[in-house]
């Protein structure tokens, strides 16, 4: 209570009379009023205005409300995340309070994306509005680069592609040139995806014709110019179509010019008539050009195993080399060769090169075939691995067993064994050895065995010192 202080030390207690209170900030009460005092016998009537203040200023963010048309407003900023969603859901006042933000739609406007929400409420009979803007830059740079570069793609006028790619193309740009301002990062990245993703699957125009039953493709060679050089088995028709990958486009019907040659041996077997058919088609600003060379055969080719092609040589003799193998017993697997029908005898050298590691025999097959008159000389190469790593090794191990000496062992076992390794020394220097001669002689070396002379006197044995060898 209020009280007035006399220089005599009297206390009076002052009545407040009219009281009136005001708000100069949000949450702060200024109360006015005229506080007396009636008189007595020993002071006067005392009467004086004063005012006081209560409560602490609420703010928001730091930042003051102020008053307008009864309302106290104050705003605030926040950010928009990549989905246009605000950071904030709610405010929270200086006084510790939490509001809910009601949010409107998203906006764009300069480059950037705006979204404005309200929050309000009441305070001490006072009422109060926060307006808050949440906003972001979105990057865009991506999808700007995406556009132009599939725009660039689409104003390729020497480009030649299905209608179908293109089209896909030009709908993703168009749909990503009308994206809404406001898009969200995930949208602006589909769009552009979807734009790269017509890109790779730009599909080129190709073009291809029936040759010997199965389809073959033609070469784009320029702008808006596919041609094809080929061979084809038979004299082909008078009358190519072309057709292509694009459903949009027409078949291309193409009358062939044909022009033949001399008969020629281009093939041990064979004789050959041949000669070129060309077709060509413009339509469209679209040129296709077919040139087929053909050839009517007589004879049969002759097909060398391993598929090896015989060649021509200047002296008029067609000559290759085939490869074959050896058996175990240095034996050729190809023993005859079917020359289109003629059997050819092959007859084989003598087998070397097993010091080496391979066995070797080279064998001849020459004459004439009786069908063409074509003269041949076919050489077969024929070998075989031949491994002495583990017989080397088996008869240095017996030779350290025979130390160190054979009248150590009994003299049968010392006398094969001897046998044995002088087999084995000359078997290894044999150039024309075999697999399995290596094989055998390593089976009988390996079972051989020594058995060691034992020396009594008296029954007693007798011990070996090996420095004296006695």
């Amino acid at each position: 209570h209020p009280t007035a202080l006399g220089s005599d030390g009297t206390v009076v207690p002052l009545t407040a009379t009219n009281p009136t209170p005001s708000h100069p900030k949000l949450g702060v009460t200024l109360t006015t009023a005229v506080l007396t005092a009636g008189r007595d016998g020993t002071r006067p009537a005392i009467r004086t205005d004063a005012s006081w203040t209560s409560g602490r200023e609420i703010t928001v963010d730091g930042r003051p409300f102020s008053l307008k048309d009864g309302v106290w407003t104050a705003s605030a900023d926040t950010t928009l995340d990549g989905s246009n969603t605000p950071a904030m859901d709610r405010i929270v006042l200086s006084d510790g309070t939490s509001h809910p933000i009601a949010w409107n739609t998203p906006e764009a406007s300069d480059g950037r994306i705006a979204m404005t929400g309200t929050s309000a409420g009441e305070t001490g009979g006072q009422r109060w509005l926060v307006t808050v803007t949440a906003s972001r830059t979105p990057d865009r740079t991506r999808l700007d680069q995406a556009i132009a570069a599939g725009r660039a793609k689409l104003d390729d006028r020497d480009a030649d592609r299905t209608a179908d790619s293109v089209r896909t193309l030009r709908d993703a740009i168009a749909a990503a040139a009308a994206l809404d301002p406001t898009a969200t990062d995930d949208e602006t990245r589909q769009a552009a995806d979807r734009i790269d993703t017509a890109m790779r699957n730009l599909t080129d125009l190709t073009w291809s014709v029936r040759v010997d039953g199965r389809d073959v493709p033609l070469t784009r060679t320029a702008p808006h110019v596919w041609s094809l050089t080929a061979d084809a088995a038979t004299r082909p028709v008078a009358r190519l179509t072309a057709t292509s990958n694009d459903p949009t486009l027409d078949p291309a019907a193409m009358d062939g010019e044909t022009k033949t040659r001399d008969d020629a041996t281009r093939t041990l077997g064979v004789l050959d008539r041949t000669g070129t058919t060309t077709y060509r088609h413009r339509s469209a600003g679209r040129t296709l050009t077919v040139a087929l060379s053909w050839r009517q055969t007589v004879g049969t080719p002759v097909a060398l195993p391993g598929g090896v092609a015989a060649h021509r040589g200047t002296d008029g003799v067609w000559t290759a080399t085939i490869t074959g193998t050896l058996d175990p017993n240095g034996r050729p697997d190809i023993t005859s060769l079917d020359l289109g029908g003629q059997s050819a005898k092959v007859t084989y050298s003598d087998p070397s090169g097993a010091t080496g590691g391979t066995l070797r025999r080279t064998g001849l097959a020459e004459g004439e075939l009786r069908a063409t008159g074509q003269r041949y000389r076919i050489t077969v190469n024929a070998t075989t691995p031949i491994d002495t790593g583990e017989l080397r090794a088996l008869a240095a191990r017996q030779r350290r067993a025979m130390q160190p000496g054979a009248h150590h062992w009994h003299a049968k076992d010392a006398e094969a064994m001897t046998r044995l390794l002088d087999e084995t020394d000359r078997l290894l220097k044999d150039d024309g050895a075999t697999p399995a001669a290596v094989t055998d002689l390593y089976a009988r070396l390996n079972r051989a065995t020594l058995t060691a002379t034992a020396w009594t006197v008296d029954g007693r044995p007798l011990t070996w010192h090996e420095q004296e060898d006695a």
